[in-house]
């Protein structure tokens, strides 16, 4: 059994990521700043001057004008996510014109949005699901309607820039073309971009927020960042000290905000690579192709249908077995996959994507989603495919 593990294929990786190399010889160096960042004394200038370090090295990394954007850091995308929505509903309703405010999402949304919408619902804030196509995009002619059609001060609209179980991209030109219809504030979810989209660093200047999560791109666990229009209007999530310019208090994860610049700098390194995007989509396609000898339906394969996707997930379903029985499977065969219909109880869910994309309950149970890194290398879409093999032909040959 050791030996099998030692051997395993981690295909997980829109969950989360390996730390990249260098994020692992900063470890190994053992050589961290210390010093809290607001003391006055020189080491406490030390860790500030590192944060700010990291600062610059974002805005010019997503070329972003420092005057018009603050950036954040944070624990990763679920706080920031929150922080944002909800530091604008309190700035809304808690000042003297107990303004009105209205949050639009859709069911392509991260769980923390979807769940976020009861709590505000409870606070008399409308939120309202938007309505998708059938390639799982916002139907942006049908969102735009929607919109319009609900009176509010401030409405705040939730975009999933790619979505981590299917690789679907919304164009950040669709979210902008809402926002100048509609006068929305657009909070984009960029968690699944970096390095594996084209345009990965290429926000513009016209939407409101962008949150990231370092550890899917190979930086620590439980740091994060978000951009920020500086005219965009919210309160404080987390108060406290008034770090941050007050946008975030608590004393700064210096070793974790380092972390991202590293893994940033990794990352950019192996995807810029001439052709690395078409190398890339070559061996997904390949991958597909060989399910899909197994599967038998051009339906089933989500990722494969989809008209904008981006460069390292196959989402398909696996309508013979359920997905917690066919991630059994290939577990034992050495190859960590996800599901969109898992839960904490291990229990066999349907993904509540499937389910908005139109497949039936039954269908939506046996979604399987593999996600690669920006290195996936032929040797081991070899070695994938004779595993997909061993497991696929148990049940469809």
């Amino acid at each position: 059994m050791e030996k099998l593990i030692n051997k395993t294929i981690y295909c997980d990786y829109n969950s989360t990521s390996p730390l990249s190399k260098s994020v692992i010889g900063f470890l190994e160096s053992g050589d961290f700043l210390y010093a809290n960042p607001s003391s006055t004394h020189q080491l406490g200038k030390k860790s500030k001057k590192a944060i700010r370090s990291v600062h610059d090295f974002l805005f010019k990394t997503y070329q972003l004008p420092q005057n018009e954007y603050e950036v954040v850091f944070h624990s990763g995308a679920t706080e920031g996510l929150n922080s944002i929505i909800l530091g604008a509903v309190y700035n809304a309703l808690f000042s003297e014109q107990n303004k009105k405010v209205c949050l639009f999402y859709s069911p392509l949304d991260h769980s923390c949005i979807i769940n976020i919408a009861p709590l505000l619902k409870k606070m008399n804030v409308d939120a309202i699901l938007l309505p998708i196509d059938q390639n799982g995009s916002l139907d942006v002619t049908e969102s735009i309607k929607v919109i319009k059609k609900y009176t509010a001060d401030i409405k705040l609209t939730v975009m999933t820039w790619v979505n981590n179980e299917t690789g679907n991209i919304q164009t950040l030109k669709s979210a902008e073309q809402i926002k100048e219809k509609t006068g929305t504030k657009i909070i984009v979810d960029a968690v699944q971009s970096p390095g594996k989209i084209k345009d990965w660093k290429c926000l513009g200047t016209s939407l409101d927020a962008f949150v990231f999560s370092a550890h899917k791109f190979g930086a620590l666990k439980g740091v994060g960042y978000s951009f920020i229009r500086s005219d965009f209007e919210h309160s404080p999530y987390i108060i406290g000290g008034g770090q941050q310019n007050g946008h975030r208090s608590g004393t700064e994860n210096i070793t974790g905000i380092q972390t991202i610049e590293l893994a940033l700098r990794d990352l950019d390194t192996t995807i810029s690579e001439e052709g690395f995007f078409d190398h890339k989509n070559k061996m997904i396609a390949e991958l597909e192709e060989h399910i899909l000898s197994f599967i038998g339906e051009q339906k089933y394969m989500i990722s494969a249908n989809l008209q904008n996707r981006n460069s390292n997930t196959i989402c398909f379903i696996s309508p013979k077995v359920k997905a917690n029985i066919l991630m059994m499977a290939m577990d034992l065969a050495g190859l960590a996959v996800s599901s969109g219909s898992a839960c904490s109880s291990g229990a066999s869910l349907p993904s509540r994507v499937l389910l908005a994309l139109g497949f039936s309950k039954e269908e939506a149970q046996c979604g399987i989603r593999l996600s690669f890194p920006p290195n996936l290398s032929y040797e081991t879409v070899e070695e994938l495919k004779k595993r997909l093999t061993q497991i696929l032909g148990k049940y469809y040959h």
